[in-house]
């Protein structure tokens, strides 16, 4: 049995009588780090009068994130013992606070006491619990490294199930009051302050697909349902009812309300509302549009069965091939369930719709599992398990089911726009074309798992654009050329997780009479990430991890004007780790080139170039990149740094490069190369703020270069500076920067300016002088031991760093004519 929070009940309220029908990063362990046992005990031990149901247990498993102050470090269950468990992990235990939460998975951030948890809007209780396992969360700050004593952050919400065919109980509020979502939490108290995501709802689902006759609790965050709660049920039939109240509710912290049996009296319709939480108001959200009808389709081994169909409505069902016509005016939800492995799902509509992926598994040997010809909006909305599969292609690149003159081009294609949302998972296997495509966008909102493999294509395509606001996103492609994400036009994220996997080589491309290679995300206009979490791995040859605009080489349509990427949030983390792909043309050795980030395209002209697009933005967010081969950030126009934090390395070439202008103005900057200069700007590059971090490989490479064979300077006019190799000779040092003539090899330096410490953990290569720079003489120590702070640059780095020991470096005036 899972554990549950052991509550002090201080509202009890029966239902019946009022019911009308964006973790910090974890660097490396240094060596102090000691092994702690922690006991860990729960407010509230004893039972209450709505104890029925709740277990004072834990289970193997369980995982507790503590903040030491340096980092977020995480704690396993050992042993428990009734309300008391033994929890095991590595920690400093030199610190005089700490802070505590559970679980581990629902903790993102711990800033001055306060975490960042998510209270999940969706919540599966597994068999023979009551409450779904990490929706209850609870805080703690304590100062004995050994004791921790957790908080409540959540109230529970309990409701009777007395019917046997119930399959989801939703929770809002009338007045919309928000009830999940991420949220801050005091570690001193469990007091939820504010909310950085909110959600208005709370669904439960149990892991037997229904719910057992008995008592199950929703976790909300502490409301006050001014205007009561409104629950909303579904059974077994596809089905909903509605129960109402009108009376005010308040759900408090560590506290809890009965709602009583609220399956009882229903009356059930036809479901023809489909609702995923997003707050969205355009016409993307589901919630948005009214349905006039719902459409059933059935896959089995005997053949699929169509129910629900309209007056303007046919369908052609041939064994498990479903081929249906909307002629009508009607909006129709399409509900697919079911499963098949020789069959398909195609629509002709002139009106917008809705398909439900219901539990359905369904592959087509000979073309595409999902084909929507319709050219108008189709929302997605994936419930349950799903699975889909295309069949490989004919030598002539169609499929064998493909119809002359339609387009067919993934296991799931649409004309019209995609946009998913809804709390189930899909699973889309491509054998033959691309995994999702669609000839308009795609978008996916709320909250939706979906992980796409391809073999033969993109992973997803999205002509006009691809939008991630939010779900779990992983695809991968094993193809040639073929990119994760691909759109003609835009890439967006502004939340979820996101993971693209990319294995396959550049090649000949036929159709464009070039090479190109793969990406893992490619997009011809621009890149824009606000917020969500999203990783890339390219490992193939040629390969980069974003491509904005041109081709592999960055020549192709130069008189194209590729618009400025922007990064103001979230976190992107790309690695490429394939080799340029070699190749011949006209008796020429020519290379497709690896990148973590390329933007636009340039043409040089000597050390000049005669004409370039693609400028790169960073104002926010975490930004790691990690390219084996070839540079790590290039801009083929401006690069301007605002704000958040970059880090970039290289093995072999310039860690971060600039065809035009490059200007550092704040946040925080490093790049690092192991084979060419640490940041390079081929036109003028400004140093106007921030912290910046860089290492060159040495002479004739440097930490810093500008370029002077083309008339351009750099010019250090702000900031704080730490720098490993030399500066561009000619520099304009409107502040002054203090040279060592040598620096130790993987040592931790410190640099002070006025009241501010950081700390810098040094490479195993690099040039031989150390230039630093700040708005005063930096005191720098060599050898240091970093005992706090916020770590930074993939943990090579710590801002407001609590230092000790050291030797003190002494500094000389920079002589930039000096190697």
């Amino acid at each position: 049995m899972k554990h549950w929070l052991l509550l002090s009940w201080t509202a009890l309220m029966m239902f019946a009588a009022c019911v009308t029908e964006p973790l910090s990063l974890i660097p490396e362990e240094p060596a102090d780090l000691q092994q702690v046992v922690l006991t860990a005990g729960w407010e509230g031990a004893t039972r209450t009068s709505l104890g029925s149901g709740l277990t004072g247990t834990w289970t193997s498993g369980d995982r507790l994130a503590v903040y030491d102050g340096i980092a977020i470090r995480c704690f396993t269950l050992v042993r428990s013992d009734g309300p008391t468990a033994l929890f095991e992990g590595k920690m400093d235990i030199s610190a005089k606070t700490y802070y505590a939460a559970y679980p581990f998975e629902a903790a993102t951030q711990c800033e001055s006491g306060n975490w960042t948890l998510s209270i999940p809007s969706s919540q599966c209780i597994a068999a023979g619990d009551s409450v779904a396992v990490g929706a209850l969360v609870s805080v703690a700050t304590f100062t004995d490294p050994k004791s921790v004593s957790l908080r409540n952050a959540t109230g529970l919400v309990r409701v009777q199930v007395a019917a046997d065919d119930i399959t989801r109980i939703q929770l809002k509020g009338n007045g919309g009051e928000t009830l999940s979502g991420s949220v801050q939490v005091t570690s001193a108290n469990g007091t939820v302050s504010s909310f950085t995501e909110a959600r208005k709802d709370v669904t439960l689902t149990h892991a037997s697909g229904t719910f057992p006759k008995g008592n199950y609790y929703f976790a909300v965050a502490p409301a006050t349902l001014a205007s009561g709660p409104v629950l909303s049920l579904w059974n077994n039939d596809g089905l909903t009812a509605t129960k109402t109240g009108g009376n005010s509710l308040t759900v408090p912290r560590s506290g809890g309300v009965n709602l009583g049996d609220v399956t009882t009296g229903l009356t059930w319709k036809e479901d023809l509302v489909l609702d995923s939480g997003d707050t969205d108001d355009s016409d993307d959200n589901v919630a948005n549009t009214t349905f006039d009808r719902r459409v059933r389709v059935v896959y089995s081994a005997s053949g699929a069965k169509v129910t629900g169909l309209g007056s303007k409505m046919t369908a052609e069902v041939e064994g498990n091939d479903v081929t249906i016509t909307n002629n009508g005016k009607e909006t129709v939800i399409y509900d697919l369930s079911g499963s098949a492995t020789d069959g398909f799902f195609k629509l002709y509509s002139g009106k917008k719709q809705a398909i439900v992926l219901n539990g359905l598994s369904l592959k087509n040997p000979s073309g595409a599992s999902i084909n929507n010809q319709s050219k108008k909006r189709t929302f997605v909305f994936v419930s349950g398990t799903n699975s889909l599969e295309d069949g490989v292609v004919a030598s002539s690149g169609d499929y064998p089911d493909q119809t002359e003159g339609e387009d067919m081009k993934a296991a799931f294609f649409s004309e019209g726009q995609l946009i998913f949302s809804g709390d189930g998972s899909l699973t889309v296997t491509a054998n033959g074309k691309a995994g999702i495509s669609s000839d308009d966008y795609v978008r996916v909102m709320s909250s939706p798992a979906i992980t796409v493999s391809a073999s033969a294509g993109h992973a997803v395509r999205g002509k006009d654009f691809i939008q991630i606001d939010n779900g779990t996103i992983k695809a991968s492609t094993s193809a040639n050329m073929k990119k994760g994400f691909s759109s003609d036009s835009l890439v967006v994220i502004t939340g979820g997780t996101t993971t693209i996997t990319v294995t396959g080589s550049a090649a000949y491309d036929s159709e464009e009479g070039d090479y190109d290679g793969t990406a893992g995300i490619k997009a011809d206009k621009c890149f824009l990430m606000s917020g969500g979490t999203v990783t890339i791995t390219n490992s193939g040859k040629g390969g980069k991890g974003i491509r904005v605009g041109g081709n592999s080489q960055g020549t192709a349509s130069p008189q194209v004007t590729v618009e400025p990427s922007v990064i103001s949030g979230g976190k992107l983390t790309v690695t490429t780790t394939g080799a340029a792909y070699q190749y011949m043309l006209n008796g020429q050795s020519e290379s497709v080139s690896s990148k973590g980030i390329m933007t636009g395209w340039a043409i040089a002209d000597g050390h000049t170039y005669s004409s370039f697009s693609g400028d790169l933005l960073i104002s926010g967010g975490v930004v790691s990149v990690n390219c084996t081969y070839a540079e790590a950030i290039e801009a083929k126009g401006t690069l301007d740094v605002t704000g958040g934090e970059v880090y970039a390395f290289s093995k072999n070439e310039d860690a971060i490069n600039s065809v035009s202008t490059m200007t550092l103005s704040g946040g925080y900057v490093c790049g690092i190369s192991s084979g060419n200069d640490g940041i390079d700007s081929n036109g003028n590059l400004y140093i106007d703020g921030g912290v910046v971090y860089a290492v060159g490989k040495g002479s004739p490479e440097m930490a810093i270069d500008a370029n002077t064979e083309g008339g351009f300077k750099l010019y250090v006019r702000g900031g704080t500076l730490f720098a490993l190799g030399n500066l561009e000779r000619g520099a304009s040092l409107t502040q002054s920067c203090w040279q060592s003539s040598s620096w130790s090899k993987n040592a931790w330096y410190s640099l002070t300016v006025g009241d501010a410490t950081f700390a810098f953990r040094t490479p195993s290569s690099g040039g031989k002088k150390l230039v630093v720079s700040g708005a005063s003489k930096p005191e720098v120590k060599r050898g240091v031991t970093v005992s706090a702070g916020t770590p930074v640059f993939d943990g090579n780095g710590y801002l407001g760093a609590s230092v000790s020991g050291g030797t003190a470096v002494s500094l000389s005036n920079y002589t930039s004519s000096m190697w």
